[in-house]
């Protein structure tokens, strides 16, 4: 079936990647047909730079892409196979262009790890901080109990889990030690009292 030249300009202007690319139509034995500014109308395929040595590659695996370099650009050329007539369609787009998506990906997904570890570091930072300071507390008072000061106030008991228990144990052994100093001095006045009767008798 004859198909004009002018139908295949057309359809070579129209290839686009959203709106980006340059477009080629060969015949199989490299012979371009059209195109939108890859090479020219008529010349060979194999003549343009940065594609010429692609397009034994192309006729054999009959559609793919690969990366190529073109007037110092990087560029990315997919192409296809006409079956009904063995002609090789292809498209060359700028590779940021087609990659743009990928690396705003990449950049959300960095910043997504790096707020992933900022707040794992605040949740550690926060579980470290109930645990520890319960337990510094804890030691204070009970060097202030070792120094022989029993007027320090209970701690407070801010959780139920195993150091709320923990401060429970030491608020009591603190009330124990403070009644057992109180009994024994109530005890010892009583002793002295009767000690002096006793010495007053004699």
């Amino acid at each position: 079936m004859d198909i004009a030249l002018d139908v295949l300009t057309e359809q070579v202007n129209a290839m686009k990647y959203h709106g980006e690319g340059v477009g080629i139509i060969t015949e199989a034995n490299g012979n371009i047909l059209a195109t939108s500014g890859a090479g020219e109308p008529m010349k060979n395929f194999k003549e343009i730079d940065g594609l010429g040595s692609h397009f034994d590659e192309m006729l054999k695996n009959k559609e793919g892409y690969f990366e190529v370099t073109i007037d110092g650009q990087d560029k990315l050329f997919a192409y296809t196979t006409v079956p009904e007539t063995g002609w090789l369609m292809g498209i060359s787009v700028p590779s940021d262009f087609v990659f743009a998506a990928l690396t705003h990906l990449k950049i959300v997904f960095a910043v997504l790890t790096l707020v992933g570890l900022l707040l794992a570091a605040f949740i550690c930072q926060t579980f470290a901080n109930r645990i520890t300071t319960p337990i510094e507390g804890l030691e204070s008072h009970a060097t202030q109990l070792a120094k022989g000061n029993l007027a320090v106030e209970n701690l407070p008991v801010t959780s139920s889990d195993e150091i709320g228990s923990l401060t429970n144990a030491f608020n009591t052994m603190s009330g124990n030690l403070r009644n057992l100093i109180s009994k024994m001095a109530a005890t010892s006045e009583q002793v002295a009292a009767s000690s002096e009767e006793l010495t007053a008798n004699a």
